[in-house]
């Protein structure tokens, strides 16, 4: 694993952080970021933050850029280049 997928993955991880605090549309807007970092590099890590950040923003759904970082992990996850 590269130094830059550690600091991907902590991109992954600041996005759950900042949804477990209750700021949702940060956490959408940085999760929207890593989402595209995890196309491109195909990183597990960086996928498993994802996935767990999901879960975390299911509930919210309303807010503002949570469904659309739901689409966009949906994009890559269920239907990659």
């Amino acid at each position: 694993m590269t130094r830059q997928t550690l600091s991907d993955a902590a991109l992954a991880r600041a996005a759950r952080a900042h949804a477990g605090t209750g700021n949702v549309t940060l956490a959408a807007r940085i999760g929207g970021q890593a989402v595209g970092i995890a196309a491109e590099t195909g990183s597990a890590r960086i996928f498993g933050q994802l996935d767990r950040l999901d879960q975390a923003l299911a509930p919210a759904t309303g807010e503002d850029g949570v469904a659309e970082f739901r689409a966009s992990l949906d994009r890559i996850v269920l239907h990659p280049a």
